[in-house]
């Protein structure tokens, strides 16, 4: 690949002193001699001579006015700091950011050639063009939770050998609002972010706002290298759902709804796996549905997989799943006083989801205020307030006694709202609205409690508690009343109910996230299992952030007893297409960053930090502008001749 050649100023303002260039010629000008009549004698032999001695005065004066202007001339380029395309690393510090996506599409593999490997490539070959002096930074932004440290070439080159493939979805125009900050930090003359990418698609809409793109001041350059961003044809499971969407209980038959978008949904063999042993095999139609019926399990922790035969991009042909099979819970009706709640209860209880408790035995689901009458208070209790505020006093007296710090406002709030921010693991219809609603006031000190779903204006609507001595409350801020909530009369209200009074095994909660999403860590955990084996110790940390590898993540306390399995999953959506050519692949990265230039591949090497590419020649000007003084001193010290040359209006002179 041949270098561009460049010439480059550190200084180009100081350019403009390349006017002082006219003062020499000015003088020059101001000086040629007037000749004035002087006697002389009609001497004709001198008549040459006089020609010969006026022929060498005009050249040594034009000589040294282009002395004294190309002195003029260095001294500008030396102040501007002139930098020339010459081999040497001596040129001035600057900062450089590699961006590198190791998401998700980096993991594609065309021709039996990685595209991950590609970017490094392109990546090591931008390092050719710094020098020890520099900084530099690598941003892994598939992995957003490591730090980055400036390093000099070869720790740079060491951090892009260690870089692998995750499956987390990328978001490169924050990961750029993050290399700006960086590189604000060092005070470096130029500075510049290269984004190496092989999935410039946003997963979202550009954010807008004062964070995104160059402050003013900010003149960061933006590298986006176009690598190509061929796309092969590709599918993906979207979904994997048991049932009507909650978790089997003990002893209960089930089946397992799957989807498949993307290219070529339909007749794909899709295989599901159960803790490592192959439980069903179907074929998807037309839409990309495929189901498989999953037999009655005992009680127990469930993990596996539903695959598809692997395409270029391997990653989303995989997703995982893990629950928890416990028997059907045992209800005790007394306080729920709601007939809609009633209703929904019978139908799970025809359904066998649960068991409601009509005379002695003790419950795992109660209401508050709990009204005693068993050996201890159930591991679930439903605060729900009732239709007349007249009982939220004894409401909140039993959520004291019980050690909770939440308290609910006796007095009725008319409100429009809808439910907008919902906790996965919680059924609830989108758009819902919330006609009325007793504010839940949140404890002035932490006690580890969870908002599961908020309305639009940020207040908690349903709020998980949990219990000095185990188990947990969970608080719901409306009455189940169509008056109060559209939720009564929606498809949503039996899978709500039911996920509401699960046993404790089976809490609400994070079951399936996406990749790059910090898992919360379980109260007495000793060590969390990655997929790959490996062990973490969570030391009093709240999450596990490391999650870019898709897989299940199991959370043991010290018996290594499970507490809590989680499954990780690539983001769901198969990647999008990308322009071809043209504009439209400049207008594709400008989501990233609006000032960001997009760099073909044989350009690349030469578009590295080229606003300084070369040597900076200062010394060899300052050496030059020496010897030029000599000269200039030399040629002003030679003196005129004794005799003027004749004037062509003196006598004689013809």
């Amino acid at each position: 690949m041949q270098a561009e050649l460049s010439v480059t100023f550190l200084s180009p303002l100081l350019l403009l002193a390349a006017v002082v260039v006219s003062v020499p010629v000015l003088l020059h000008l101001l000086r040629r001699r007037q000749d004035s009549p002087i006697p002389f004698p009609a001497l004709r032999y001198l008549r040459q001579t006089s020609r010969e001695q006026a022929r060498i005065i005009r050249l040594r004066q034009l000589l040294l006015l282009a002395v004294r202007i190309l002195l003029v001339l260095l001294t500008v380029l030396a102040a501007a700091r002139l930098i020339l395309p010459l081999a040497g690393g001596d040129h001035p510090p600057a900062g450089l950011v590699l961006v590198i996506d190791n998401g998700l599409r980096s993991g594609t593999v065309v021709g039996g050639d990685r595209r991950l490997d590609r970017l490094l490539d392109a990546a090591r070959e931008a390092l050719g063009s710094t020098g020890p002096r520099d900084r530099i930074w690598v941003i892994r932004a598939g992995e957003p939770w490591l730090p980055s440290l400036p390093s000099d070439r070869e720790r740079a080159l060491l951090e892009i050998d260690a870089v692998t493939p995750t499956h987390v979805r990328s978001d490169l125009a924050s990961t750029v609002r993050r290399a700006r900050a960086l590189l604000a930090s060092f005070d470096a003359m130029p500075g510049e972010i290269l984004v190496l990418t092989a999935d410039p698609t946003p997963p979202t809409e550009r954010p807008s706002g004062p964070g995104n793109g160059p402050t003013p001041g900010d003149d960061t350059r933006v590298h986006v290298l176009d690598s190509g961003w061929e796309l092969p044809p590709n599918r993906a499971i979207h979904s994997v759902q048991f049932g009507n969407g909650a978790s089997p209980r003990e002893g209960e038959a089930s089946e397992v709804r799957i989807t498949v978008e993307g290219d070529g949904v339909a007749d794909n063999v899709v295989r599901l796996i159960l803790d490592g042993r192959l439980a069903g095999v179907a074929r998807t139609d037309s839409t990309g549905l495929a189901l498989i019926a999953l037999p009655a399990l005992p009680a127990a922790w469930v993990q596996g997989r539903v695959e598809l035969d692997p395409d270029a991009l391997r990653a989303d042909d995989i997703r995982y799943f893990a629950f928890s099979i416990v028997p059907p819970p045992r209800i005790r009706l007394q306080g729920a006083s709601s007939p809609f709640l009633r209703e929904a209860i019978s139908v799970l209880t025809d359904a066998g989801r649960v068991e409601v408790l009509s005379g002695g035995g003790q419950s795992d689901v109660g209401f508050l205020p709990f009204g005693g009458g068993e050996s201890r208070i159930p591991p679930v209790l439903l605060a729900i307030p009732p239709s007349d505020a007249a009982g939220i006093p004894a409401l909140n007296e039993a959520l004291a006694s019980l050690g909770a710090g939440w308290r609910m406002d006796p007095s009725a709030v008319r409100t429009e709202r809808r439910i907008e921010r919902v906790e996965p693991g919680v059924p609830l219809p989108a758009a819902l609205t919330v006609h009325r609603t007793f504010p839940l006031r949140q404890p002035e000190n932490p006690d580890g409690s969870r908002i599961l779903v908020a309305l639009s204006d940020g207040t908690p609507w349903l709020v998980e508690v949990p219990m000095e001595e185990g188990g947990r409350i969970l608080l719901l801020a409306s009455p189940m009343e169509p008056e109060a909530t559209e939720l009564p009369l929606s498809a949503g209200m039996v899978p709500f109910v039911d996920a509401l009074v699960a046993p404790v095994g089976a809490r609400l909660g994070l079951r399936d996230i996406p990749a790059g999403a910090p898992v919360p860590v379980a109260d007495g955990v000793d060590r969390i299992l990655f997929p790959d084996g490996t062990a973490w110790v969570p030391g009093g940390t709240p999450f596990l952030l490391e999650t870019g590898a898709a897989g299940i993540y199991r959370q043991l306390n010290a018996e290594e007893e499970v507490l809590e399995v989680t499954a990780v999953n690539v983001a769901p959506g198969a990647p999008t297409a990308v322009p071809s050519e043209g504009t439209e692949r400049e207008e594709v990265v400008r989501w990233i960053d609006p000032g960001a230039t997009l760099v073909p591949s044989e350009r690349w090497a030469s578009s590295v930090l080229s606003a300084r590419r070369g040597r900076e020649i200062w010394i060899q000007l300052l050496g030059a502008i020496f010897l030029l003084l000599l000269l200039e001193s030399w040629l002003s010290s030679m003196g005129n001749p004794t005799h003027p040359p004749l004037s062509r209006h003196e006598p004689g002179f013809e």
